[in-house]
């Protein structure tokens, strides 16, 4: 399985979106990718190198914005993630 689909396996089920609403508001985090490795942290999506999977969780909170699940703050400048 690949660490999209473990990501949006975790992230898309009334569980994973339970969680999600548990963390601060997206409106309260100082940008995009700072809640994006808030959720990350929260979820423990890391790479066998301990590194965050910031791109694969931006990319499943997208889709979970886009279906009106929750709302992300805004993309920095100059950004079009």
């Amino acid at each position: 399985m690949t660490a999209q689909n473990l990501i949006r396996r975790t992230l898309f089920p009334e569980v994973g979106r339970r969680t999600l609403a548990a963390l601060p508001a997206p409106g309260t985090v100082p940008g995009r990718m700072a809640f994006v490795r808030e959720v990350c942290t929260t979820f423990g999506f890391r790479d066998p190198l301990a590194y965050l999977q910031d791109a694969g969780c931006l990319a499943a909170l997208r889709d979970l914005a886009h279906a009106g699940v929750l709302a992300l703050p805004p993309a920095g400048p100059g950004r079009r993630c």
